[in-house]
């Protein structure tokens, strides 16, 4: 049997925005989540930004950990607790004019009663070959165990990290038919 990619929601921005965006009145009729997006934000300084993420308008303690790799090298980061709700790479203020980043985060089974789960990867190609920034997030975990009926996505360091004019997302549920 196929799967199917349905759009429920998408944005496009005409101006920057420092509250985000909000995907809301997510229905339960799919069995998994995407979200497909290619953002940049204002922040200046960096040449690649988190995302912010908040399911169900919940701020409470998030848990991540993610791999990510740069022209000076890789790493690895993660936590638990308030601050650890970033989730994807955009290109930053300080990166060559007119260039996105881009990505696509999962939220598998985000119907069911269990605490839910986000697998990301993004990347963001801020001058060309010399600041390549890739992000692969195994894991997002948000202490929300209802059904997924929103999501909230926003620059990191808001107001500073404010998604910028042109940064687009789309929202789809996959269903299993």
């Amino acid at each position: 049997m196929a799967n199917t990619y349905d759009l429920i929601q998408s944005y496009t921005l005409t101006s920057n925005t420092a509250s985000g965006i909000t995907f809301s009145a997510i229905p339960s009729t799919y069995t998994h989540l995407v979200i497909n997006f290619s953002g940049r934000d204002t922040r200046s300084g960096s040449y690649a930004d988190d995302l912010r993420i908040q399911i169900n308008g919940n701020s409470g303690s998030y848990s991540n950990a993610r791999l990510y790799g740069a022209a000076g090298g890789t790493g690895g980061d993660g936590g638990t607790g308030v601050n650890n709700t970033y989730f994807g790479f955009v290109a930053a203020d300080t990166a060559t004019a007119s260039v996105f980043g881009n990505g696509t985060m999962i939220f598998p089974n985000y119907t069911s009663s269990t605490t839910k789960n986000g697998i990301q990867n993004s990347g963001a190609n801020s001058f060309g070959a010399t600041n390549d920034y890739q992000n692969g997030q195994g894991a997002l975990v948000s202490p929300v165990t209802a059904s997924i009926t929103s999501i909230a996505i926003s620059g990191y360091n808001a107001p500073s990290g404010t998604l910028s004019s042109g940064s687009t997302l789309f929202l789809y549920g996959l269903k299993s038919t």
